[in-house]
């Protein structure tokens, strides 16, 4: 992973991608944490987790769950 930090009249920007919005929301509060830096400007991007899934297509399998209704005794 590779991270750019760039710092200029105290404020502090950050850019680079994070797996989670938490990680992004970490990555500022740690920023916060250095004394002089009046302002964060959080310019990370969380990478997208989407996957694609491939479903054959064909029959469908010869015993699919059905629905079941219970009656009360």
């Amino acid at each position: 992973m590779s991270s750019d930090v760039a710092v200029a009249s105290g404020e502090v920007t950050l850019a680079w991608e994070v797996t989670s919005r938490q990680a992004k929301h970490r990555a500022e509060d740690c920023a916060e944490l250095f004394s002089g830096v009046p302002h964060v400007q959080n310019n990370l991007r969380v990478r997208s987790t989407t996957k694609t899934v491939t479903v054959p297509l064909g029959n469908p399998p010869d015993k699919v769950a059905q629905p079941h209704s219970f009656e009360r005794p």
